[in-house]
């Protein structure tokens, strides 16, 4: 009786209504609602502690999107014990310098040599050792830790483009960025004091976007982005292609690079769809005044092709998997061994 209830609230609320009867307005307003259940006696017998367990099926049903109902089960308890003790973790990776850079090359791809890093995050777990953000980065954004992640990066990154300098290296190095960070206040500050403080050159320090934060569209990305270009920084437009709208960004946005996804890059020496598709992107940024990365670059005969249409940018496999800031220098020093 009391589920057959609970389903007809939502179905009810699920219908739209005028915000006044009495006017002409046709505007409606969605009520979406989530419920939390537990049950008397089953899940308990008091009053305190039947409410404690609604109150946890209903935080549980908010985390996996809200706008339905959750039964309790005693395996909620598991899943938030989990997630309490994630949460932890990922906050104690921030002031324990857990999380490190590992760094991928970007090569020209006319003379192999190295032009810049993208800097990726790997997780030094103190149990499981080196995790890739596949385990953990969905974590990082439901515990709204995205800022306190980007800012842990950005210093490392920071000090690690401080010391090439000093020892004579020019490569710039990129940070991934999503709205979560922009959205943030403090974001641009936050950079322009690394850039004065590590005594860094701006340029040398990219900033790589996604679509899908720009999808977002939150109010503070376009200010922030044009903020970062007054400091001199490149930005970039990663995995461009995959979204909906990336014409439409590359006209509201001031980017400098744009990063062909992966995607597009897999078949290009046998598959015409994805070599017309490449090629349309490389004459539009040429008309844009924009400079090309291709991404996932994993045979000889992906790079050869690529060249021939003109990028001038690489990164993938083929060339180099990420690696430590140290195995990272040694690449630089026997370029320069090399010349």
């Amino acid at each position: 009786m009391v589920r057959h209830q609970l389903d007809s609230l939502m179905q009810m609320c699920e219908r739209p209504f005028s915000l006044d009867e009495n006017t002409a307005t046709d505007a409606k307003i969605y009520c979406h609602i989530s419920v939390g259940v537990s049950y008397f006696p089953t899940n308990d017998d008091e009053v305190t502690g039947l409410l404690t367990k609604a109150e946890k099926a209903l935080h549980y049903v908010k985390q996996q999107g809200g706008d339905d109902i959750c039964w309790y089960d005693t395996a909620i308890d598991e899943a938030t014990a989990g997630s309490l003790q994630l949460e932890a973790e990922l906050r104690a990776a921030t002031t324990e310098n857990q999380f490190v850079p590992y760094y991928q090359p970007k090569f020209e791809l006319a003379t192999g040599i190295i032009i810049g890093f993208e800097a990726l995050v790997r997780w030094q777990h103190p149990t499981r050792g080196l995790l890739k953000p596949i385990h953990f980065i969905n974590a990082i954004i439901t515990h709204k830790l995205s800022f306190e992640l980007f800012s842990h990066m950005a210093v490392q990154i920071a000090k690690q483009l401080s010391t090439w300098q000093q020892q004579g290296f020019c490569q710039h190095i990129c940070i991934n960025a999503d709205a979560a960070e922009f959205s943030h206040p403090e974001f641009s500050e936050m950079v322009s004091n690394l850039l004065v403080q590590h005594r860094i050159s701006a340029h040398q320090l990219h900033i790589e976007v996604t679509e899908s934060s720009l999808i977002q569209r939150h109010a503070n990305v376009k200010k922030q982005l044009t903020l970062l270009k007054e400091l001199g920084i490149c930005l970039a437009l990663d995995d461009f292609g995959t979204g909906y709208a990336s014409l439409s960004y590359l006209q509201e946005y001031p980017f400098d690079f744009i990063k062909i996804d992966k995607s597009f890059i897999s078949n290009i020496d046998t598959d015409r769809t994805q070599h017309a598709i490449v090629k349309a992107i490389l004459d539009l940024a040429m008309a844009l005044d924009m400079q090309v990365v291709a991404e996932g670059i994993e045979t000889e005969q992906q790079r050869d092709v690529l060249l021939k249409m003109g990028c001038q940018q690489g990164q993938g496999y083929w060339f180099g998997k990420p690696v430590p800031a140290e195995a990272a220098t040694e690449m630089l020093i026997q370029q320069y061994a090399a010349k």
